[in-house]
């Protein structure tokens, strides 16, 4: 039989081996707190060991990050495994009360000078989230933390990937002062409208779909991604987050289950399931092309005529 090849653009491999029981004090070690001949060692070795067993259908995955601290962690867990390829992300969610902005924004430059991070394909996740945002102070240091990693990812010439939520107009207007980044972006967990989606293509950006997709409560989104166009289309778990509905009878989200969304975007879009994982790897490796480069040659078969469908 056949093996179906996977990928995924946007997980979250740290948080999926907590949810499974592993991990609960690899952070200790990594931050230098615990004994690497003890307990740590071995905990962090069946992480691996058990990433590997879950991603061993994945020609590659990208391993989304949150802030400074949340990226050396993942880094230093995953950076041997040549699937893995890392966003270095700065989240709204950091942003709190007090939150030092000049301070951060100087330990994530040093981050960058001090690590050689060959796999770091992109910067995210980064954006707006105004559900989280419980007042203006915030609302605007939010935009302050964004604005700083779009530049972030101009100056290294990276693509961008966009956490929005309850902040899209905002999130649209601020990416329309920075033309460098147009034909950048993905915009991951995409839930949307065909509003919403006409804004983006406007700026050439991207759509990655999750498990939200196979929802009951989505008749907008699923107008939305009838109207898109594939070659804006990727996929995504989110995992250990956004079960597909086929899968509920887990509470975790595994990396296999993108097959369910897969299967969705391919009964809305009228295709085969293949023809999705095509244009999403497709679509990925224009949008990384870090990817390619590790890997060699990673294009699908598509022909030019479906393509440009």
């Amino acid at each position: 039989m056949t093996r179906t090849i996977l990928h995924d653009t946007h997980i979250h491999l740290e948080l999926l081996l907590e949810k499974l029981g592993y991990g609960q004090n690899f952070r200790k070690y990594i931050f230098g707190e615990g004994n690497p001949e003890g307990n740590n060692l071995t905990i962090i070795s069946e992480g691996s060991a058990k990433i590997s067993e879950l991603l061993v259908n994945h020609q590659f995955v990208i391993q989304s990050t949150v802030s400074t601290s949340n990226f050396y962690l993942v880094w230093q867990l995953f950076k041997s495994n040549p699937k893995v390829f890392f966003l270095l992300g700065s989240h709204p969610e950091i942003v709190k009360h007090g939150f030092d902005m000049d301070a951060y924004i100087l330990e994530q430059s040093k981050l960058l000078e001090l690590i050689d991070i060959k796999n770091l394909c992109g910067i995210g996740e980064v954006g707006l989230d105004y559900h989280i945002a419980k007042s203006d102070e915030l609302i605007k240091l939010q935009k302050v933390l964004f604005i700083s990693q779009i530049e972030v990812a101009i100056k290294l010439d990276l693509p961008l990937v966009i956490h929005c939520r309850d902040a899209f107009d905002d999130l649209i207007e601020i990416l329309k002062n920075y033309p460098a980044i147009w034909g950048k972006f993905l915009i991951h967990c995409f839930t949307g409208n065909k509003q919403n989606l006409q804004a983006i293509l406007a700026l050439n950006g991207f759509i990655a779909l999750g498990g939200i997709i196979t929802y009951s409560n989505t008749t907008e989104l699923i107008e939305a991604v009838k109207y898109c166009p594939m070659s804006n289309i990727m996929i995504e778990t989110d995992a250990p987050f956004l079960v597909p509905l086929a899968n509920r009878e887990n509470k975790v989200c595994l990396p296999v289950y993108i097959e369910s969304t897969v299967s969705k975007i391919a009964e809305i879009k009228n295709l085969q399931s293949q023809d999705i994982l095509d244009f999403s790897k497709h679509n990925a490796i224009q949008l990384f092309p870090l990817i390619e480069e590790n890997f060699g040659n990673l294009q699908p078969y598509l022909t030019e005529e479906k393509i440009n469908e």
